[in-house]
């Protein structure tokens, strides 16, 4: 007789060690940092963040042998990431990029996850891969003998996790019909595990299978940011939402965020209303990238609807994605703490541009380079066939220079502002300096002589028309004598 049995994942207590930080890993490199958090359901999605400086620990608990897959999906960045599972010592059991299966005994693990390389966000899930089976025995209360051949069928519905780790196992308890040959097939009905016993009750032919689902009825934390995509040295607010607390509410919650200082700035903590009026509010740090922030309803106060618990300032220091995910502990006044699941937010940074415009005129195709403050080329882009052209930078002051094959160059200092266009003058390059040493002058003439009726070098070709000739030798000629770039301003 099968049976499939009831999976408990449970929250393991956070390790009692001073201060409220996150804890190390001896499998993570000394400078990374790594962030515990729990699994609770099967088949259930999880997001999470990590960098070369930040892992991720899940952990979980079996109450049996299981044989299981667990699987992280990039869903940001560049990052490929590794999954390490672990005992609960923190000893290495397997290691995989992306997923990996296994087959475990009961007792307490880890799942931990890291980049192989790359950065980013990524979705987590474990699913049971087979089912466990056990045999009860059924003893009959009348002395014929009867038959039982119990198929109960039911798939555990997740339970909100705990501090400690706690298994349910369900136990099958057939009930004898004392008849000389018959044959009672019970069938259990789902039941909702809780501390105590489960027993199914027999029906002759119903079999159910619910699935396990997280959905949105369970205690979450989500977390936004308004505006969720600013400038470098923009500001935006982060808002941490406490949802569907239970009926009997709760009387504080623990909040340990993380986030990348280099990316962003944290400030101005503000208390929210889901503690109800004068909560009392305190925060640690902000220091390298974590801040804990403790809130607890004053005067008998508790959160018993969905609310804003705090909100806080963010300032962008530099581009790119800036995630913020936190770790929620709550306590419902019984002297306990629980690990609720909470949804990280990601803030687009972005380096404000501007664009540079204008014409330039040249029988031959022009290129326009814009040149850092160090020399080094910023941006280059070829001018259309009706010379004009735009390209866009950083803000900043550059040098921006036009040139075409045989011709002078045209320079200039335009300064480029965050939003705005920057128009240079339309210019018209000079035809004649076949050389390239910035003068127009007897050794170019002598270029064009010694190349007549010919078509290379190109740059002595000053009309572009495929035949150095007495034509190419009079535009030289009309600009003869000149020098230097050609200055270049804007409008």
């Amino acid at each position: 007789m099968k049976f499939k049995h009831l999976l408990q994942f449970s929250v393991l207590m956070a390790l009692l060690v001073s201060g409220l930080g996150p804890n190390l890993s001896a499998k993570a490199a000394p400078q990374s940092e790594i962030i515990d958090r729990s699994l609770t359901y099967w088949d259930a999605t999880y997001t999470g963040y990590v960098d070369a400086t930040r892992f991720e620990k899940w952990q979980f608990a079996f109450g049996q042998t299981y044989t299981f897959t667990i699987t992280a999906i990039q869903s940001s960045g560049n990052l490929i990431p590794l999954v390490r599972l672990l005992d609960g010592n923190g000893n290495e059991i397997s290691t995989q990029t992306g997923s990996l299966t296994s087959t475990q005994p009961a007792g307490n693990y880890s799942v931990q996850i890291e980049p192989l390389s790359g950065a980013g966000t990524y979705n987590l899930t474990i699913r049971q891969t087979n089912t466990s089976t056990s045999t009860p025995t059924p003893t009959p209360t009348s002395s014929p003998t009867s038959t039982f051949t119990p198929t109960p069928t039911f798939t555990p519905t997740p339970i909100t996790a705990t501090a400690t780790p706690i298994t349910f196992t369900p136990t099958n308890t057939p009930t004898s019909t004392s008849t000389s040959t018959a044959t009672a097939t019970p069938t259990s009905t789902p039941q909702t595990p809780t501390p105590a016993t489960l027993t199914p009750t027999s029906t002759p032919t119903t079999t159910a299978t619910p699935t396990a689902t997280a959905t949105s009825t369970f205690p979450n934390v989500s977390i936004t940011v308004n505006p969720a995509s600013v400038n470098v040295n923009g500001t935006s607010t982060g808002t941490v939402n406490l949802n569907n607390p239970p009926v009997s509410g709760y009387t504080s919650a623990e909040f340990t965020c993380t986030y990348n200082p280099a990316q962003i700035q944290v400030s101005n903590f503000v208390a929210g209303s889901v503690f109800g009026a004068s909560p009392v509010m305190v925060v640690n740090g902000p220091a390298s990238g974590t801040f804990i922030v403790a809130i607890a309803g004053s005067n008998g106060n508790k959160a018993t609807t969905s609310g804003i618990a705090f909100t806080f300032s963010i300032l962008a220091l530099q581009a790119g994605q800036a995630n913020v995910q936190c770790t929620v502990r709550v306590s419902d006044g019984s002297d306990a703490l629980t690990t609720i699941p909470s949804t990280p937010t990601s803030l687009t940074v972005t380096t404000p541009q501007g664009s540079l415009a204008g014409q330039v005129l040249a029988s031959k195709s022009v290129t326009v380079s814009l040149y850092n403050p160090d020399t080094t080329l910023a941006t280059s882009v070829a001018v259309n066939p009706d010379g004009t052209f735009s390209l866009s930078a950083l803000a900043g002051t550059y040098t921006v220079v036009a040139s075409a094959e045989g011709f002078l160059e045209a320079q200039g200092a335009p300064a480029i502002t965050a939003g705005n266009t920057t128009t240079m003058q339309t210019v018209i390059l000079l035809a004649g300096d076949i050389d390239n040493n910035n003068v127009i002058n007897q050794l170019d003439a002598m270029t064009i002589g010694m190349n007549y009726n010919g078509s290379t070098p190109t740059a002595a070709d000053l009309n572009n028309d495929g035949t150095i000739n007495i034509l190419d030798l009079e535009l030289l000629a009309s600009n003869y004598g000149q020098s230097g770039a050609l200055a270049w301003l804007p409008q």
